[in-house]
């Protein structure tokens, strides 16, 4: 057997790619900012399927889509996909002649692309094949269409669609209509309802976007309460918020997501005590009260490990009056103790700068106690 090919193996065997496509999704993720609509676009041509299911894996956390139980959805996948095409190629020339029935303009009646969708409409007509349910997870939606019916939300039967129009034509054809509460398809002019398999017109919408969107669709949608989910690292829940954010059109939803992620970045980092990644994400935040909280917590883990000066720098940058009070007492009360040995004025000879600094912290402490004791011991030193 070829040495590489052990290696490859190997590598599979550990790796949480499920196959070489997920693979690809995992590398476009590792540098986000620096990939284009273009890009995504691609992945989008290649399997919409696959690199939706991965998101869901990698930014939704459900249980239920662990590495081999992904390989069976992406059969279904082929199952699906198989099922329409042949469905479609026996159909072709009834849905061709159904087409120029239809009220649509004059130039879509033998356009062969809006053919096409229209045989995935009928393919996908509610009760046949599909069945709508809200909040529905994609892979409720990867069955075995010849003895299962296909469960999914808006967005998710809107996903299989470009899916499936994906197979012969170029997603780029394309466009998502983001309505209020709502999405659905659009190709041309013409709006496709893809709950219910029917043609439409929606002039209340939010936006018009490329069909990239559907992807930020995809990871801002809430959550399928149904399915168990594991906990998502902070930095996912970044990598997802930064995903949308870099390619929806949508800034204001997005936006609002991608806040509350350096919000839980700044959290995470400021626990693990890295607190120059945690002061980075508190200022991307833009939120002031957070940033106060990661110098807070800096400072006061720099007073726990009686680093007074850095703990007193910070206090006194975020105007904490009280935690610079509590940094002279601690480093008082340290110098105390260091000069409890000290039993006569004699004593004392060789702490001349320790009963300096004593005197200046009794004095910021508020402490003239301790101030009297060592102008007291100055005063018999000189």
């Amino acid at each position: 057997m070829n040495p590489f090919s052990i290696i490859f193996r190997i590598i599979g065997f550990f790796s949480v790619c499920a196959d070489p496509f997920e693979r690809k999704v995992d590398r476009f993720l590792k540098n986000v900012r620096a990939r284009s609509k273009e890009d995504l676009e691609k992945l989008i041509q290649e399997d919409l399927v696959k690199l939706t299911i991965f998101l869901e894996y990698k930014f939704k956390g459900y249980k239920i889509l662990k590495r081999r139980h992904r390989r069976k959805l992406y059969e279904h996948e082929y199952l699906i996909a198989k099922d329409f095409v042949f469905f479609f190629d026996t159909r072709k020339k009834s849905i061709a002649e159904r087409q120029k029935s239809l009220d649509i303009p004059s130039e879509f009646k033998k356009d062969e692309k809006m053919t096409y969708l229209l045989g995935i409409m009928s393919y996908l007509s509610p009760g046949k094949k599909l069945q709508y349910q809200e909040s529905a997870t994609f892979e409720k939606l990867l069955r075995d269409p010849t003895s299962e019916m296909l469960v999914g939300d808006c967005n998710q039967i809107t996903t299989l669609y470009i899916y499936l129009y994906s197979l012969r034509f170029p997603v780029g054809d394309l466009n998502v209509k983001i309505l209020p509460g709502h999405i659905c398809l659009h190709y041309k002019g013409i709006d496709i309802e893809t709950t219910n398999a029917t043609l439409a017109s929606y002039d209340d919408y939010v936006f018009l976007s490329d069909v990239e969107e559907i992807v930020a669709a995809n990871l801002l949608d809430i959550p399928d309460p149904s399915e168990r989910q594991f906990e998502i690292s902070s930095a996912n829940m970044l990598k997802s918020a930064e995903l949308a954010f870099h390619f929806s059109s949508h800034r204001a939803t997005v936006e609002k997501n991608l806040f509350i992620a350096y919000h839980n970045m700044a959290v995470y980092y400021a626990k693990q005590k890295n607190f120059s990644k945690a002061a980075l994400f508190a200022n991307k935040s833009g939120n002031t009260k957070l940033q106060k909280q990661v110098a807070q917590m800096e400072a006061t883990d720099h007073l726990k490990s009686k680093r007074y000066r850095k703990a007193l720098e910070k206090f006194q940058k975020i105007g904490d009056a009280q935690g610079e009070k509590v940094c002279y007492q601690n480093e008082l009360v340290d110098l105390i103790d260091k000069t409890k040995s000290c039993k006569t004025v004699g004593d004392y000879k060789n702490h001349k700068s320790t009963l300096r600094r004593m005197k200046e912290l009794g004095l910021r402490a508020g402490n003239q106690k301790v101030v009297d004791f060592v102008n007291d011991i100055l005063k018999k030193l000189a």
